[in-house]
């Protein structure tokens, strides 16, 4: 945001800002679901391109998953300020939980004849933002309030992401709108989001021999695409790419054949499998807890709502109020947060029913999941 004249929400990378003073006419941004620093060593030989330009290990936003990563990649906000917490929420509106992408409840089916996210968590996404400030100069410069062109610094921002859609994602078509973005004159912020590896690690686990072929064709894909753009015109492109999170194997556990903890239990589980947020009945708590930490306790930090609140788990925050003023409908993160919550420390998931369960996750407290690749190609 401090790159196009805008102000940034939170503080900034000192890596980026020096990549960002070279005023590269192009900056395309690139995220690859899963792609964390443990999937990336795992998969790619240390001389592949992508390892070869590591810039530095960050963290990601916690929960370590889409929703929550994604969203805050597209906003520059931290999930306790945008709402998007994960996979599922719980709205009371509709007394459901919702699957965010799809505005569907736990069957299937349509949770509200409006889509709950965009009423109840809405945000504006860094491309809006900078179209809307390109805008304004040309603006002031008609108006002559700006009568030095050189000050006019007009981008064109692009996303280029399939969230929510059930279409396939191809990597050939976003290289195309990239390659075709950078020769295209003027000054260009493209960010897009590619659904790889993740996809398959859900599927077939982390080390597959699947997956490591597919990361192969990523990395070999990504280089060729530098090559042809830098062969055009060189020095006017920088490339940055990361990670929503990582993914790791884990250990499944089906909440249903715990029936102390289910008993305990006002609706299923919300949030992600690897962050389990449970409403609890009226006088239950303390029994829920016992037996939670009975079967789960060696492998799960267990939380209640105000400690999660306290220790600004899903972020430190900040820009509520200025958020409040822009949608009056937004609703506090906090509305979200059940009596307790769970946070995934070992391989141990608890998912929800046994046809959900999968042999790649993500979404909890593990290194492996939270630490993502900040790579840079100039």
């Amino acid at each position: 945001m401090k790159h196009y004249g805008l102000t940034p929400y939170h503080s900034t990378l000192p890596e980026l800002d020096t990549i960002f003073a070279k005023e590269y006419r192009n900056v395309v941004f690139l995220f690859l679901d899963g792609l964390g620093v443990y999937n990336l060593e795992k998969c790619l030989p240390p001389d592949s391109f992508l390892r070869t330009h590591l810039k530095k290990k960050i963290t990601s936003v916690y929960p370590p998953t889409t929703a929550a990563a994604s969203t805050a990649m597209y906003s520059g906000l931290e999930p306790c300020e945008t709402g998007w917490l994960g996979w599922t929420q719980y709205f009371s509106e509709v007394d459901k939980n919702v699957t965010v992408y799809f505005n569907s409840d736990e069957q299937g089916l349509p949770a509200a004849k409006y889509d709950l996210m965009k009423k109840f968590c809405p945000y504006k996404p860094f491309v809006r933002l900078i179209n809307k400030h390109s805008e304004d100069l040309c603006e002031q410069f008609e108006d002559g309030k700006i009568t030095d062109p050189r000050l006019l610094k007009i981008v064109q921002a692009q996303s280029l992401e399939h969230l929510g859609e059930t279409k396939e994602f191809d990597l050939s078509e976003i290289i195309n709108t990239i390659e075709n973005v950078c020769a295209t004159p003027g000054h260009h912020y493209l960010e897009c989001y590619y659904n790889q590896p993740d996809v398959l690690m859900h599927k077939l686990g982390v080390g597959s021999k699947t997956v490591k072929t597919k990361m192969k064709e990523i990395d070999i894909a990504l280089e060729n695409l530098y090559k042809s753009v830098t062969a055009k015109k060189a020095n006017d492109t920088v490339f940055i790419i990361t990670a929503d999170h990582g993914h790791i194997d884990v250990d499944p556990a089906v909440l249903s054949d715990y029936s102390k903890i289910t008993a305990c239990l006002k609706r299923s589980p919300s949030i992600d499998s690897r962050t389990p947020n449970f409403f609890v009945k009226e006088g239950l708590g303390e029994k829920f807890c016992t037996h939670f930490k009975k079967e789960f306790g060696s492998d799960h930090i267990l939380l209640s709502k105000q400690e999660v609140i306290n220790k600004h788990i899903f972020g430190a925050g900040g820009n509520e109020d200025e958020l409040k003023k822009q949608f009056p409908d937004k609703k506090d993160y906090t509305d979200f947060i059940g009596d307790y919550v769970a946070f995934a420390t070992g391989k141990r998931t608890i998912f929800n029913k046994r046809n959900k369960v999968k042999r790649g996750m993500h979404a909890g407290l593990t290194s492996e999941e939270m630490m993502v690749p900040l790579i840079v190609v100039e």
